[in-house]
């Protein structure tokens, strides 16, 4: 009998430290659970509007450069491009490019004509291909739902010439444009088959593209990733501490270089968006952790980015959260804060059930 005892100790011993092992070596492969295989995006529609007087849209070859211009710049970004498919797939994708074409006195008197491009560009997701797929697949395992299924993107380019701009002239610009445009959607489109670990890398990049890092904080708020928490904290603080800079008042002297301060307003606008695009990332999160951090970044004289905070605040909920509207309803120096204030503490207090101290006389 003891040697039966000893036999099913040593199994029961073993047992254990096979158990510690596996986890061990789980730990030292990231204990990550693997996340799902996101379907392939492909974009199987290209429309373009806004085109010159000069081009007929039905029959000028000229449109033919603006498509097949806007196919090579999506597949430059690595997009998959299959137009008119004969098989919709869920995450079909079309796109669509608004054109505009100034033409405008040269700057600074120069003589010549300044020729302008603008191009607003739409990728969105084909509806129709989503529902068709689910009405014949019914009964399948369905394929992890888009996290985002519209892209915008805005761009422009210039060109001084010496004399009034020819058509030519205006869709070789244009041409360019759609390019640079569409491998700019395009590389946001491939950011969707991105696990969250490259997407984090993505978001880190002080000197990447900003609208690829605001989609990268779009996707892992969609996903409720919680391994981007730190990431956007620490993008927010950044960013606070940029905006608490920039309202600092600035030294009297010499006038400011026009081109410096545009240079300024262009940053200031940029980090203001990525910053709220991380705020709105966290709040999908729904981590209450983020509140502190967010609390801390922000000057209690910022009235703009006050009015964010504490309605941020108010959607992660908590006691630092509480505590905080209930101190800036009191305290807050512009009633209109104060008042915002009071209301998203009120809204809080109903969303948790639990009504604060009354205001101090």
């Amino acid at each position: 009998m003891q040697c039966a005892s000893r036999n099913r100790l040593g199994q029961r011993a073993l047992h254990v430290v096979w158990l510690l092992c596996a986890c061990w070596c789980g730990a030292l492969s990231g204990c990550k659970k693997a996340e799902p295989a996101w379907p392939l995006p492909r974009v199987t529609r290209i429309s373009i509007a806004g085109l010159p007087d000069s081009v007929d849209p039905d029959h000028d070859p000229r449109l033919a450069q603006l498509i097949d211009a806007a196919q090579k710049g999506l597949r430059q970004a690595g997009a998959t491009v299959q137009l008119m498919p004969t098989s919709p797939q869920v995450a079909d994708f079309q796109l669509r490019l608004q054109l505009k074409v100034q033409v405008g006195p040269a700057e600074d008197g120069t003589p010549g004509q300044r020729l302008r491009g603008l191009c607003a560009g739409t990728l969105s997701a084909n509806q129709g291909a989503a529902s068709h797929l689910l009405s014949e697949d019914e009964g399948k395992a369905k394929a992890p739902a888009l996290a985002i299924t519209k892209f915008d993107h805005v761009g422009m380019t210039e060109k001084d010439l010496p004399g009034e701009p020819t058509a030519e002239q205006a869709i070789a610009l244009l041409v360019r444009l759609v390019e640079d445009s569409a491998e700019t959607l395009g590389r946001e489109l491939g950011l969707l088959r991105m696990d969250s670990r490259e997407l984090l890398s993505q978001v880190a990049k002080s000197d990447g593209d900003p609208a690829l890092r605001g989609t990268a904080m779009q996707i892992l708020g969609r996903r409720r990733e919680r391994l981007a928490i730190p990431v956007l904290i620490d993008l927010i603080k950044q960013t606070g501490a940029h905006r608490k800079t920039s309202l600092q008042p600035t030294a009297s002297g010499a006038p400011a270089d026009a081109v410096r301060l545009r240079k300024q307003r262009q940053e200031a606008e940029i980090q203001g968006v990525l910053r709220d695009t991380a705020i709105g990332a966290l709040l999908e999160i729904g981590d209450r952790s983020a509140v502190r951090p967010l609390l801390d970044s922000v000057a209690f004289v910022d009235t703009v980015e006050m009015g964010k905070i504490v309605e941020a605040a108010a959607a992660l909920g908590g006691d630092d959260a509480r505590n905080y509207l209930r101190f800036v309803a009191q305290s807050h120096p512009e009633k209109a804060v104060r008042d915002e204030a009071a209301t998203a503490l009120k809204r809080l207090e109903r969303k948790e059930g639990e009504p604060s101290a009354p205001a101090a006389p």
